[in-house]
């Protein structure tokens, strides 16, 4: 992955899993809010959630995808793909959970 993908995809995973419902609306605004405010463009995101969501590059719409995926199962395999690129092996906090 590319320079930082791994602390995006840990930042949008976060912003995921405080929505109440992960509709593909919802992580479509989640994900460009987030682009912008890290001044990226949502490309920068659209390709690493891609790939830690469906294990590929290319496929249907993301934001579906997410959609259907849900919220706690995108959350996991955003979770499991961090831990598995990270240096330390560090996964991000189960929501709802204090750490």
């Amino acid at each position: 992955m590319k320079e930082g993908a791994l602390d995006r995809l840990g930042r949008l995973a976060e912003r995921f899993a405080a929505l109440e419902v992960l509709t593909a609306e919802a992580a479509e605004v989640a994900l460009r809010e987030q682009a912008e405010a890290e001044g990226v463009s949502a490309g920068a995101f659209i390709h690493p959630v891609r790939v830690a969501v469906s294990g590929m590059a290319a496929g249907p719409s993301l934001f579906d995808m997410l959609a259907v995926l849900g919220k706690e199962r995108v959350y996991k395999r955003m979770e499991r793909t961090i831990s598995m690129f990270s240096e330390g092996g560090a996964a991000l906090p189960t929501p709802g959970k204090e750490t």
